[in-house]
């Protein structure tokens, strides 16, 4: 059985501009494959106040490898595309650490 290191990504080394918030203003979101369990981690992303479900949806292909065409799931609720505009802030409560992907 292979394991392989969950990837975190960061302020310090994501491209996406809304990551510029102050150090305090970040928030982790650990990404899990298909259902929260701990076996399924695939990393971690780190948000700011104005991380946009799209910019989370293009973390997660261009820093975990994704393909673009995934589910985007909070607990067992899918995340409609149509919510891209959004920021994760407003989907995801101050106490929400994790999202799902799914194929």
């Amino acid at each position: 059985t292979t394991t392989t290191t969950p990837t975190k990504i960061t302020a310090a080394n994501s491209s996406l501009s809304s990551l510029s918030s102050s150090s305090s203003d970040l928030k982790g979101l650990t990404v899990y494959a298909n259902e929260f369990n701990p076996n399924n981690i695939v990393g971690e992303v780190v948000i700011s106040p104005n991380t946009t479900i799209a910019d989370l949806r293009d973390m997660i292909v261009d820093e975990l490898g994704y393909n673009p065409g995934f589910k985007l799931m909070k607990n067992d609720d899918f995340i409609p595309p149509a919510l891209s505009n959004f920021t994760v802030n407003k989907i995801f409560g101050p106490e929400e650490d994790y999202v799902i992907v799914s194929s």
